[in-house]
């Protein structure tokens, strides 16, 4: 196994989830969140990154990736999040990404 620097892997992630988000609702809709994350300007990764504690179980249809989104309300404000799951038959991770304010 080569060495995997959290930082860079949420950066991947925020890219990841930002385009998706972007592609689905039009950038106009949202305020992004995660621009100083993807740029390497932020040092809180963290703050925007999360997942689950358990690995979901591998999906009982044949897929590759599974990234989906959503809004969470919080504190009166809503929020664009994105899950990301990679490679999802190998029984991989889910991850959340707040991507942007609605």
């Amino acid at each position: 196994m080569a060495p995997i620097n959290p930082t860079t892997f949420c950066r991947f992630l925020a890219k990841i989830a930002l385009g998706y988000a972007t592609g689905k609702t039009g950038h106009k809709n949202f305020r992004p969140l995660v621009r100083d994350l993807i740029r390497g300007k932020s040092e809180t990764p963290n703050f925007w990154v999360g997942g689950d504690m358990e690995i979901p179980p591998a999906p009982t249809e044949p897929i590759l990736h599974d990234i989906r989104f959503g809004v969470r309300a919080v504190n009166g404000k809503n929020y664009l999040v994105v899950s990301v799951r990679l490679f999802c038959f190998f029984v991989t991770p889910q991850y959340y990404v707040v991507v942007g304010e609605m």
